[in-house]
């Protein structure tokens, strides 16, 4: 009966333990990559409600401590935003507002001058633009211009197939087992058009992966993404489909 009470007591010590929120953080250089702190310009700190899922609400702030960004992710580790995010000037004004439904723009979003006069408002429905009006600094309309851009491969899409087409080298073993199918990947891509992490999204099989990646390392730099003007680092996804007669 002791062994019973013990268990049940450790138990429940255990579920306790489990809800209180973990909080961690990350050195990030001035790409907001995470990097040692030798290079670091900004600190992240991730509040973690749920660290099975990754559910996270983040703080980014400068080496002042002047708050940087906030924002809510349903997945951290994937970068997939839910719920609102927040940007700021160093004069700590709101620069901007999104609202993000997992991973898509989905709400209204808000950007503002660095003097607090409106700058944008557009309203999203899963990420695909309803409305959309941008103002100039005295408050009257301008010519409207994308929220986000996405990075490109400066000779297009085609070419860059084409490029990946030319370098793969099906691996021999991956022929001799029948394996096929499309490898995901996803590419890190800094402010400057620098690709600095890549990632697999979706394996095939370690052998068609790794070619995946041999292959995405030797391309060049991006056109980099941009927000609200302004160039960002951003995710490129890519496809590569591996098929043999």
């Amino acid at each position: 009966m002791k062994y019973i009470v013990l268990c049940v007591f450790c138990s429940l010590s255990f579920m306790l333990q489990a809800q209180v929120q973990k909080v961690s953080k990350q050195y990030l250089n001035e790409y907001f990559d995470v990097c040692d702190s030798s290079v670091v310009k900004y600190i992240a700190t991730i509040y973690y409600s749920d660290t099975v899922l990754s559910k996270a609400s983040v703080v980014i702030s400068n080496l002042k401590d002047n708050i940087v960004s906030e924002c809510y992710y349903s997945n951290y580790v994937l970068g997939i935003k839910h719920g609102e995010c927040k940007s700021y000037y160093e004069n700590g004004k709101i620069k901007s507002i999104a609202h993000y439904d997992s991973g898509l723009l989905h709400g209204e979003v808000l950007c503002y001058f660095a003097g607090g006069q409106l700058k944008r408002r557009d309203v999203y429905k899963h990420n695909i633009l309803q409305s959309g009006t941008c103002y100039g600094l005295n408050g009257n309309e301008i010519k409207y211009f994308p929220y986000l851009v996405a990075p490109e491969y400066p000779q297009g899409l085609k070419n860059l197939y084409k490029f990946i087409y030319i370098h793969t080298n099906y691996p021999d073993e991956a022929k001799r087992l029948g394996v096929k199918g499309t490898v995901i990947v996803r590419l890190f891509i800094n402010k400057k058009g620098e690709i600095t992490k890549y990632e697999i999204q979706k394996s095939v099989h370690p052998l068609l992966d790794a070619e995946a990646l041999r292959v995405c390392k030797m391309l060049g730099n991006f056109k980099p993404g941009q927000e609200d003007g302004e160039y960002t680092n951003s995710i490129f996804v890519l496809p590569i489909k591996y098929e043999f007669e």
